[in-house]
């Protein structure tokens, strides 16, 4: 007869179990590769990136140039897929074009961005036409309009018409503006708290809808996630912080958001969940509304090696969810992360923590290819600096 326990050495098994371990993990640790694509070379402050068809890198700069370059607040600009890097526009200083930040792609990869303003309520909301992106158009200026202005999101849908998330409005808690073929107009008018969002932020357009967030507003004032409809129709989704001022469920969303096939969506708040030395007000969670307002957290930082205030989430073919964190990681420069479906998006794998060496440091949100890679700007740090543009496949 076998003697299955007078054989068992369970110190063994354990050490051998946990060499396995270590081994699956260094494996999965090696498989992420970061490549630096590009080093800015001098101030440049980018604000993340969009990937064309030919998988050509598009972003835009808030360097504040005025005191090294006249005349230039920012810039667009291409890293093409041979490594060529290309000013595209130069935005000039004391007017409306300056702060350029968000900008998205449409199916034959003309470019839309906005600037977030200068003075006199000053911001443009503009086009940069394909194939060479050198024809700058102004689709909307809202140079002393007190009702629209400082974009803060923009969004597209199937029919090319634009939307985007401003402030100003109904006792300036923001509105959601159409620029279509038709002319352009406020569909949505943010009444504040506590029965509506205020500051509107990123937008996302899913399933013949908008969906987006509020930094401010609703029941607590701490920020909101809401559905739109294309004619203005809001419906309230959810509302943070309802376990006021502990905030687990998070605190200020803000950030790019992910839809999945079933209209459930998904983004991060970078304050609120788990509070702590490093994070007084929370270090931020990612988060799940369902189309029917159920909120649920999907991972609460906890700062350290773990990540501390989340930039945006963007999802893959396979509903996977991948973000960054502004800190955190073994050199407190930042972290990529993956949330995985399969897991019900309760495992955390961290891709790549940044070293604040050639690498960069604090990363930007990020944007994903069709075959899954991942790219990303830093604004620090670098080969110069100034900070890096980057590509990590996962």
């Amino acid at each position: 007869m076998f003697q299955f326990v007078s054989k068992f050495n369970p110190t063994k098994l354990t050490l051998n179990l946990l060499i396995a371990l270590l081994l699956i993990a260094c494996q999965h640790a090696d498989s992420q590769t970061l490549t630096t694509l590009y080093s800015f070379p001098e101030l440049a402050n980018p604000f993340g990136v969009v990937i064309d068809s030919q998988n050509n890198i598009y972003g835009t700069t808030d360097g504040n140039f005025c005191a090294s370059r006249p005349k230039v607040a920012g810039t667009a600009f291409e890293l093409a897929t041979s490594g060529t890097f290309t000013e595209l526009h130069s935005f000039p200083c004391g007017g409306a074009a300056e702060d350029p930040e968000g900008l998205i792609l449409d199916p034959s990869d003309n470019l839309y961005g906005f600037t977030a303003g200068g003075a006199d309520y000053a911001s443009e909301v503009y086009e940069l036409q394909a194939p060479h992106h050198i024809k700058f158009d102004v689709l909307f200026n809202s140079h002393g309009n007190t009702q629209v202005h400082s974009p803060r999101g923009i969004t597209r849908d199937l029919g090319g018409n634009l939307y985007i998330a401003t402030n100003g409005g109904t006792g300036d808690s923001g509105t959601i503006f159409e620029i279509s073929s038709a002319g352009n107009s406020v569909i949505h008018n943010f009444a504040g708290p506590p029965s509506d969002g205020s500051l509107p932020e990123n937008i996302i357009y899913g399933g013949g809808n908008l969906y987006g967030i509020t930094h401010a507003g609703g029941a607590y004032n701490i920020g909101t996630a809401y559905e739109l409809s294309l004619s203005g129709t809001e419906t309230m989704l959810y509302s943070f912080c309802s376990q006021f001022p502990a905030c687990p469920d998070g605190q200020g969303p803000s950030g790019e958001l992910a839809l999945d096939g079933q209209g459930n969506m998904y983004g991060v708040a970078v304050y609120g969940g788990n509070t702590n030395s490093d994070c007084d007000a929370g270090c931020g969670v990612v988060f799940k509304v369902t189309s029917s307002g159920q909120q649920s957290v999907l991972h609460s930082f906890t700062g350290g090696t773990d990540g501390q205030y989340p930039l945006g989430v963007v999802m893959d073919a396979n509903e996977n969810l991948y973000g960054t964190t502004y800190f955190g990681g073994v050199n407190n420069c930042g972290i990529v992360y993956e949330l995985t479906a399969a897991s019900g998006y309760t495992s955390k794998l961290l891709l790549y923590s940044f070293t604040g060496a050639s690498d960069g440091c604090t990363p930007s949100a990020l944007a994903i290819d069709a075959e899954g890679n991942l790219y990303g700007t830093t604004t620090y740090d670098g080969g110069h600096g100034y900070g890096t543009v980057f590509k990590l496949t996962p």
